[in-house]
Protein backbone atom coordinates (compact mmCIF):
# COMPACT_ATOMS: atom_id res chain seq x y z
CA UNK A 1 0.00 0.00 0.00
CA UNK A 2 1.08 3.78 -0.50
CA UNK A 3 2.64 5.85 2.45
CA UNK A 4 -0.19 7.70 3.77
CA UNK A 5 2.32 11.32 3.04
CA UNK A 6 0.70 14.30 4.03
CA UNK A 7 1.88 16.43 1.13
CA UNK A 8 -0.30 13.60 -0.83
CA UNK A 9 -3.18 15.66 0.08
CA UNK A 10 -1.76 19.02 1.15
CA UNK A 11 -0.75 20.15 -2.37
CA UNK A 12 -1.86 23.52 -2.66
CA UNK A 13 0.33 26.67 -2.80
CA UNK A 14 -0.76 27.43 0.81
CA UNK A 15 0.58 24.29 2.13
CA UNK A 16 3.83 24.44 0.24
CA UNK A 17 4.45 28.26 1.59
CA UNK A 18 3.92 27.12 5.67
CA UNK A 19 6.67 24.23 4.17
CA UNK A 20 9.14 26.63 3.19
CA UNK A 21 8.20 29.11 6.12
CA UNK A 22 8.76 25.90 8.38
CA UNK A 23 12.51 25.51 6.49
CA UNK A 24 12.96 29.04 6.67
CA UNK A 25 12.28 29.39 10.45
CA UNK A 26 14.96 27.12 11.33
CA UNK A 27 17.51 29.82 10.88
CA UNK A 28 15.82 31.31 14.57
CA UNK A 29 16.54 27.40 16.11
CA UNK A 30 20.64 27.98 17.13
CA UNK A 31 21.09 24.51 18.81
CA UNK A 32 19.70 23.00 15.95
CA UNK A 33 21.26 20.91 13.14
CA UNK A 34 18.43 22.18 10.82
CA UNK A 35 19.29 25.44 11.05
CA UNK A 36 21.94 24.56 8.18
CA UNK A 37 18.59 23.65 6.26
CA UNK A 38 17.74 27.36 6.49
CA UNK A 39 21.41 29.02 5.95
CA UNK A 40 21.27 26.43 2.82
CA UNK A 41 18.00 27.77 1.32
CA UNK A 42 19.12 31.70 2.27
CA UNK A 43 22.33 31.41 0.06
CA UNK A 44 20.32 29.67 -2.84
CA UNK A 45 18.36 32.73 -2.86
CA UNK A 46 21.54 35.09 -3.18
CA UNK A 47 22.66 35.39 0.44
CA UNK A 48 26.45 35.53 0.60
CA UNK A 49 27.16 34.84 4.17
CA UNK A 50 24.72 34.34 7.14
CA UNK A 51 25.88 35.01 10.83
CA UNK A 52 25.59 32.53 13.66
CA UNK A 53 23.62 34.80 15.71
CA UNK A 54 21.26 35.91 12.38
CA UNK A 55 17.68 35.87 13.11
CA UNK A 56 14.76 36.41 11.11
CA UNK A 57 10.86 37.26 10.45
CA UNK A 58 8.84 35.44 8.54
CA UNK A 59 5.08 36.77 7.77
CA UNK A 60 2.54 35.15 5.31
CA UNK A 61 0.40 36.78 2.98
CA UNK A 62 1.79 40.06 4.39
CA UNK A 63 0.47 42.56 1.88
CA UNK A 64 -1.02 39.71 -0.44
CA UNK A 65 2.69 38.41 -0.52
CA UNK A 66 2.76 34.49 -0.54
CA UNK A 67 5.57 34.95 2.12
CA UNK A 68 7.94 38.19 3.11
CA UNK A 69 11.06 37.00 5.04
CA UNK A 70 13.38 40.13 6.72
CA UNK A 71 16.73 39.40 8.14
CA UNK A 72 16.94 41.07 11.16
CA UNK A 73 19.70 43.82 11.09
CA UNK A 74 20.44 43.51 7.53
CA UNK A 75 17.32 45.59 6.85
CA UNK A 76 17.26 42.71 3.78
CA UNK A 77 14.07 41.92 2.47
CA UNK A 78 12.98 38.54 0.59
CA UNK A 79 9.67 38.49 -1.59
CA UNK A 80 9.43 35.21 -2.48
CA UNK A 81 6.23 34.18 -4.74
CA UNK A 82 5.36 30.43 -4.45
CA UNK A 83 3.83 28.41 -6.91
CA UNK A 84 3.17 24.91 -7.17
CA UNK A 85 1.95 24.31 -11.28
CA UNK A 86 0.32 28.11 -11.22
CA UNK A 87 1.97 31.27 -13.48
CA UNK A 88 2.32 34.69 -12.13
CA UNK A 89 -0.03 37.26 -12.89
CA UNK A 90 0.98 39.84 -14.51
CA UNK A 91 3.97 41.55 -12.95
CA UNK A 92 2.98 40.06 -9.58
CA UNK A 93 6.47 40.00 -8.31
CA UNK A 94 7.53 43.71 -9.46
CA UNK A 95 4.02 45.07 -7.81
CA UNK A 96 5.26 43.70 -4.53
CA UNK A 97 8.30 44.62 -4.61
CA UNK A 98 7.00 48.32 -4.84
CA UNK A 99 4.72 47.76 -2.15
CA UNK A 100 7.22 47.20 0.32
CA UNK A 101 9.80 50.08 -0.74
CA UNK A 102 6.90 52.34 0.14
CA UNK A 103 6.10 51.04 3.53
CA UNK A 104 5.45 52.87 6.42
CA UNK A 105 7.10 53.98 9.67
CA UNK A 106 4.52 51.83 11.61
CA UNK A 107 4.43 49.04 8.75
CA UNK A 108 8.70 48.96 8.80
CA UNK A 109 8.15 48.62 12.93
CA UNK A 110 6.37 45.58 12.64
CA UNK A 111 9.13 44.08 9.97
CA UNK A 112 11.94 45.10 12.78
CA UNK A 113 13.10 47.06 9.91
CA UNK A 114 15.27 50.59 11.12
CA UNK A 115 16.74 52.49 8.16
CA UNK A 116 15.38 53.30 4.71
CA UNK A 117 13.97 50.34 2.10
CA UNK A 118 16.40 50.52 -0.53
CA UNK A 119 15.44 49.15 -3.30
CA UNK A 120 18.56 47.10 -3.98
CA UNK A 121 17.93 45.39 -0.76
CA UNK A 122 14.38 43.85 -1.52
CA UNK A 123 15.22 40.51 -2.91
CA UNK A 124 12.34 38.93 -5.58
CA UNK A 125 12.23 35.43 -5.42
CA UNK A 126 10.06 32.79 -7.96
CA UNK A 127 9.79 29.28 -6.39
CA UNK A 128 8.23 27.27 -8.46
CA UNK A 129 8.31 23.05 -7.66
CA UNK A 130 6.43 22.61 -10.97
CA UNK A 131 7.03 22.30 -14.33
CA UNK A 132 8.14 25.53 -16.11
CA UNK A 133 6.49 26.69 -19.23
CA UNK A 134 7.12 29.69 -21.44
CA UNK A 135 5.58 31.84 -18.68
CA UNK A 136 7.64 30.82 -16.45
CA UNK A 137 10.86 31.12 -18.08
CA UNK A 138 9.93 34.89 -18.73
CA UNK A 139 9.43 35.73 -15.15
CA UNK A 140 12.05 38.53 -13.56
CA UNK A 141 13.29 38.00 -10.24
CA UNK A 142 16.35 37.98 -8.30
CA UNK A 143 16.91 34.20 -8.05
CA UNK A 144 14.26 31.32 -9.13
CA UNK A 145 14.52 28.48 -7.34
CA UNK A 146 12.65 25.48 -8.88
CA UNK A 147 11.66 22.20 -7.46
CA UNK A 148 15.17 20.17 -8.33
CA UNK A 149 17.11 22.85 -6.74
CA UNK A 150 14.83 22.34 -3.98
CA UNK A 151 15.12 18.68 -3.44
CA UNK A 152 18.48 19.26 -3.97
CA UNK A 153 18.75 21.29 -1.29
CA UNK A 154 16.47 19.29 1.26
CA UNK A 155 18.35 15.80 0.06
CA UNK A 156 21.42 16.06 2.74
CA UNK A 157 18.69 16.67 5.45
CA UNK A 158 16.07 13.87 4.59
CA UNK A 159 16.76 11.65 7.31
CA UNK A 160 16.85 13.91 10.03
CA UNK A 161 12.48 14.84 10.49
CA UNK A 162 9.48 13.39 9.83
CA UNK A 163 8.00 16.41 8.18
CA UNK A 164 10.87 17.02 6.05
CA UNK A 165 10.62 13.05 4.71
CA UNK A 166 7.57 13.36 3.67
CA UNK A 167 7.89 16.28 2.04
CA UNK A 168 11.08 15.29 0.01
CA UNK A 169 9.29 11.88 -0.70
CA UNK A 170 6.11 14.34 -2.44
CA UNK A 171 8.62 16.17 -4.32
CA UNK A 172 10.25 13.15 -5.42
CA UNK A 173 7.27 11.49 -6.77
CA UNK A 174 6.27 15.28 -8.61
CA UNK A 175 9.46 15.76 -10.25
CA UNK A 176 9.27 12.00 -11.41
CA UNK A 177 5.89 12.47 -12.76
CA UNK A 178 7.10 15.38 -14.52
CA UNK A 179 9.94 13.96 -16.28
CA UNK A 180 7.86 11.17 -17.71
CA UNK A 181 5.57 13.74 -19.00
CA UNK A 182 8.08 15.30 -20.63
CA UNK A 183 7.57 11.91 -23.40
CA UNK A 184 5.49 13.21 -26.27
CA UNK A 185 5.74 10.07 -28.09
CA UNK A 186 4.49 7.75 -24.82
CA UNK A 187 1.55 5.47 -26.38
CA UNK A 188 1.54 2.61 -24.67
CA UNK A 189 -2.27 2.56 -23.73
CA UNK A 190 -4.72 1.73 -27.07
CA UNK A 191 -6.68 5.13 -26.25
CA UNK A 192 -4.95 7.72 -27.62
CA UNK A 193 -6.83 9.82 -25.24
CA UNK A 194 -4.83 8.94 -22.49
CA UNK A 195 -0.75 8.73 -24.21
CA UNK A 196 1.12 11.92 -22.90
CA UNK A 197 0.27 14.00 -25.81
CA UNK A 198 -3.38 14.06 -25.61
CA UNK A 199 -3.58 14.56 -21.74
CA UNK A 200 -0.74 16.18 -20.70
CA UNK A 201 0.29 20.01 -21.05
CA UNK A 202 4.13 19.22 -20.52
CA UNK A 203 4.21 16.54 -23.39
CA UNK A 204 2.43 19.42 -25.86
CA UNK A 205 5.01 22.28 -24.11
CA UNK A 206 7.74 19.16 -24.98
CA UNK A 207 6.67 18.82 -28.43
CA UNK A 208 6.45 22.19 -29.56
CA UNK A 209 9.69 23.09 -28.18
CA UNK A 210 11.34 21.34 -30.07
CA UNK A 211 10.27 23.40 -32.93
CA UNK A 212 9.67 26.83 -31.90
CA UNK A 213 12.75 28.72 -29.94
CA UNK A 214 10.54 31.33 -28.15
CA UNK A 215 9.05 30.88 -25.19
CA UNK A 216 5.61 32.08 -26.18
CA UNK A 217 4.00 28.96 -25.52
CA UNK A 218 0.47 29.31 -24.03
CA UNK A 219 -1.70 26.01 -23.12
CA UNK A 220 -5.08 26.45 -22.00
CA UNK A 221 -7.93 23.60 -21.44
CA UNK A 222 -10.97 23.41 -23.83
CA UNK A 223 -14.17 24.53 -22.24
CA UNK A 224 -15.92 22.11 -19.53
CA UNK A 225 -14.08 18.60 -19.60
CA UNK A 226 -12.32 19.27 -22.59
CA UNK A 227 -8.87 18.39 -23.70
CA UNK A 228 -5.43 19.99 -23.13
CA UNK A 229 -4.44 22.58 -25.56
CA UNK A 230 -1.04 24.19 -26.57
CA UNK A 231 -0.53 27.04 -29.25
CA UNK A 232 2.41 28.93 -30.59
CA UNK A 233 1.36 32.78 -32.12
CA UNK A 234 2.82 33.18 -35.77
CA UNK A 235 1.13 36.40 -36.01
CA UNK A 236 -0.94 37.89 -33.96
CA UNK A 237 -3.50 40.73 -34.91
CA UNK A 238 -2.27 41.22 -38.65
CA UNK A 239 -4.34 43.84 -39.81
CA UNK A 240 -6.92 43.00 -42.43
CA UNK A 241 -6.38 45.53 -45.52
CA UNK A 242 -8.66 48.19 -46.43
CA UNK A 243 -10.45 47.36 -42.94
CA UNK A 244 -10.20 48.11 -38.94
CA UNK A 245 -10.28 44.40 -38.70
CA UNK A 246 -7.86 41.80 -37.72
CA UNK A 247 -6.32 38.41 -38.02
CA UNK A 248 -4.37 35.56 -36.22
CA UNK A 249 -2.62 32.66 -37.52
CA UNK A 250 -0.99 30.25 -34.61
CA UNK A 251 -0.32 26.44 -34.19
CA UNK A 252 -2.58 24.15 -31.75
CA UNK A 253 -1.70 20.96 -30.50
CA UNK A 254 -5.37 19.63 -29.68
CA UNK A 255 -7.09 16.10 -29.56
CA UNK A 256 -9.71 14.84 -31.14
CA UNK A 257 -11.46 11.31 -31.95
CA UNK A 258 -8.97 11.04 -34.77
CA UNK A 259 -6.09 11.45 -32.37
CA UNK A 260 -3.83 14.25 -31.58
CA UNK A 261 -2.77 16.98 -34.15
CA UNK A 262 -0.64 19.50 -35.11
CA UNK A 263 -2.89 22.55 -37.07
CA UNK A 264 -1.85 25.66 -38.26
CA UNK A 265 -5.16 28.12 -37.77
CA UNK A 266 -6.37 31.12 -39.09
CA UNK A 267 -8.17 32.75 -36.03
CA UNK A 268 -10.64 35.89 -37.35
CA UNK A 269 -10.88 38.53 -34.20
CA UNK A 270 -14.36 39.66 -34.18
CA UNK A 271 -14.62 43.57 -32.95
CA UNK A 272 -18.15 44.37 -31.57
CA UNK A 273 -20.51 44.27 -34.27
CA UNK A 274 -21.88 47.26 -32.81
CA UNK A 275 -19.47 49.50 -34.40
CA UNK A 276 -20.81 48.82 -38.13
CA UNK A 277 -24.09 46.76 -38.56
CA UNK A 278 -23.74 46.23 -41.97
CA UNK A 279 -20.33 45.72 -42.39
CA UNK A 280 -19.81 41.40 -44.15
CA UNK A 281 -18.15 40.43 -41.30
CA UNK A 282 -17.99 36.77 -42.80
CA UNK A 283 -17.53 37.85 -46.34
CA UNK A 284 -13.73 39.38 -44.44
CA UNK A 285 -12.89 36.46 -42.80
CA UNK A 286 -13.76 34.26 -45.86
CA UNK A 287 -11.30 36.86 -48.24
CA UNK A 288 -8.42 37.18 -45.63
CA UNK A 289 -8.28 33.20 -45.26
CA UNK A 290 -8.43 32.70 -48.59
CA UNK A 291 -5.54 35.20 -48.90
CA UNK A 292 -3.42 33.58 -46.07
CA UNK A 293 -4.33 29.90 -47.24
CA UNK A 294 -3.41 30.65 -50.90
CA UNK A 295 0.32 32.02 -49.47
CA UNK A 296 0.32 29.20 -46.99
CA UNK A 297 0.22 26.26 -49.32
CA UNK A 298 2.23 28.66 -52.21
CA UNK A 299 5.19 28.39 -49.87
CA UNK A 300 4.11 24.42 -49.46
CA UNK A 301 4.69 23.84 -53.49
CA UNK A 302 7.76 25.98 -53.32
CA UNK A 303 9.55 23.75 -51.46
CA UNK A 304 7.97 20.79 -52.12
CA UNK A 305 11.11 19.02 -51.71
CA UNK A 306 11.95 20.14 -48.49
CA UNK A 307 8.33 19.30 -47.68
CA UNK A 308 7.42 16.15 -48.66
CA UNK A 309 5.22 14.77 -45.45
CA UNK A 310 3.68 18.42 -45.16
CA UNK A 311 2.98 18.10 -49.04
CA UNK A 312 0.91 14.67 -48.44
CA UNK A 313 -1.66 16.37 -46.31
CA UNK A 314 -4.81 17.30 -47.17
CA UNK A 315 -5.78 20.91 -48.24
CA UNK A 316 -8.26 22.42 -45.78
CA UNK A 317 -11.24 24.73 -46.71
CA UNK A 318 -12.74 27.54 -45.75
CA UNK A 319 -15.82 27.30 -42.98
CA UNK A 320 -18.26 29.41 -41.17
CA UNK A 321 -16.42 29.86 -37.35
CA UNK A 322 -13.74 32.07 -35.96
CA UNK A 323 -10.99 29.53 -35.98
CA UNK A 324 -10.53 27.79 -39.15
CA UNK A 325 -7.73 24.78 -39.86
CA UNK A 326 -5.42 25.78 -42.81
CA UNK A 327 -3.34 23.27 -42.75
CA UNK A 328 -3.90 19.92 -40.26
CA UNK A 329 -1.58 17.09 -39.34
CA UNK A 330 -2.50 13.90 -37.82
CA UNK A 331 0.56 13.23 -35.26
CA UNK A 332 -0.64 9.85 -34.34
CA UNK A 333 0.71 7.72 -36.86
CA UNK A 334 4.34 9.89 -36.18
CA UNK A 335 3.93 8.63 -32.71
CA UNK A 336 3.30 5.60 -33.13
CA UNK A 337 6.44 5.24 -35.34
CA UNK A 338 8.60 6.71 -33.01
CA UNK A 339 10.88 9.17 -32.57
CA UNK A 340 12.84 8.93 -36.39
CA UNK A 341 10.09 9.68 -38.23
CA UNK A 342 8.39 11.78 -35.34
CA UNK A 343 11.95 14.19 -36.35
CA UNK A 344 11.60 14.13 -40.07
CA UNK A 345 7.53 15.80 -39.21
CA UNK A 346 9.53 18.78 -36.87
CA UNK A 347 12.22 19.61 -39.33
CA UNK A 348 9.46 20.53 -42.08
CA UNK A 349 7.04 21.79 -39.53
CA UNK A 350 10.51 24.06 -38.25
CA UNK A 351 11.26 25.06 -41.90
CA UNK A 352 7.73 25.83 -42.65
CA UNK A 353 7.22 28.20 -39.91
CA UNK A 354 10.85 29.62 -40.66
CA UNK A 355 9.09 31.06 -44.26
CA UNK A 356 5.52 31.83 -43.11
CA UNK A 357 7.34 34.02 -40.99
CA UNK A 358 9.28 35.89 -43.62
CA UNK A 359 5.81 36.01 -45.05
CA UNK A 360 4.05 39.13 -45.44
CA UNK A 361 0.30 38.07 -44.94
Amino acid sequence: MKENNIFNFATSELSQDAFICWCLNWLNYKNSELRSLATDLLKAFGEESISDSQELIIKRQYKKIDILVTLKELNRIYIIEDKVDSFESKDQIENYKNKIIKLTENEKKTLEISNKIESENVKTIYFKTGFYFSPDKNIKASKIITGKMFKDILDKYKDKNEILNSYYKYITEKLNNQKKEENYLECKLKSHWKWNIAKSHIAQYCFLKKIFLEERIKNFKNKGNGSVVSQYNLLEKSPIKGTNETFNIFWRVDTIGGGTYLRLNYYYVFKNREENKYLDYMEISKTQYEIVCKKVYDIIGKHRNELPKIREVKKCSYKKQNEIPILHINLKKYIEDGEKEMNKLINEVKKLHNYLKNENF
